[in-house]
């Protein structure tokens, strides 16, 4: 998207920010979903506490969510980054550094936090359900399609409530569809679609119009910018365009 090869695409709030100012301009159009308790930290057996991992190895892919989630799980315990060794990693590398003992905790996403925790039998200590609204799905299309091409983005905004809509009136026919395009047998992808909490369009206007999403993306803002990962702070009012779920002719 940033490198103006496609219009749309799905992504996080935090990566919404983190690209901003690393290609061509973007704007979040649509909240999509949100998964409470995919993405959470995990510990060695022995440690029950985060206040017990002061000082140990915790690895975590940096400059991204699982990054963000680990200072605010950390922080909730009143430690800082910096009480612990951060050990740079991609989520999956994550999970085998943890599995083999190379470091204490790790901060992942499923399927790799289970996976983590079954293998050595941890502790999953935190998890984004002690953290809501944060780990949040969202459609970000290049603002030159926005101003161009706005039809055609209702279009696909609608599509996604008329899928919605299909899954709730056909369930067993929508399961059978998703989970082959999925490789998953259906009873497995059914349990996981109905982990997602997807949003309403009133949600969405909800959402767009909250000091709360403000305060949240600024958040991740000046994260990022604190690690270094992005040159300058995003204009916050930018990354929003709510036109699209305001407009009254959508259900």
């Amino acid at each position: 998207l940033y490198r103006d090869r496609t219009d749309i695409t799905h992504a996080t709030y935090l990566n919404a920010v983190f690209y901003h100012d690393k290609g061509v301009p973007a704007k979040i159009i649509l909240s999509s979903d949100s998964i409470l308790g995919a993405d959470g930290l995990v510990s060695a057996p022995e440690i029950n506490t985060i206040q017990q991992l002061k000082g140990l190895r915790v690895a975590v892919e940096v400059y991204t969510d699982e990054h963000f989630l680990l200072i605010n799980a950390l922080k909730s315990a009143g430690l800082r980054e910096s009480d612990v060794v951060i050990v740079s990693s991609t989520s999956g590398e994550a999970q085998d550094l943890f599995v083999r003992g190379r470091v204490d905790a790790c901060m992942t996403y499923e399927p790799y936090l289970s996976g983590a925790a079954n293998a050595r039998n941890g502790n999953i200590l935190w998890t984004t359900k002690d953290l809501p609204g944060y780990m949040v799905d969202v459609l970000v299309a290049r603002s030159s399609a926005i101003s161009s091409r706005s039809s055609e983005l209702a279009i696909i905004i609608d599509a996604w409530y008329r899928a919605q809509q299909f899954v709730e009136e056909h369930p067993d026919e929508a399961f059978e569809i998703m989970s082959q395009h999925n490789g998953m047998d259906v009873d497995t992808f059914a349990d996981f679609y109905r982990q997602f909490e997807m949003y309403t369009i009133q949600e969405n206007r909800d959402i767009f119009s909250s000091d709360e999403l403000a305060n949240l993306l600024s958040n991740m803002n000046d994260f990022l910018y604190e690690n270094g990962a992005i040159t300058e702070l995003a204009d916050i009012a930018l990354l929003l365009e709510p036109r699209f779920v305001r407009e009254d002719r959508r259900p």
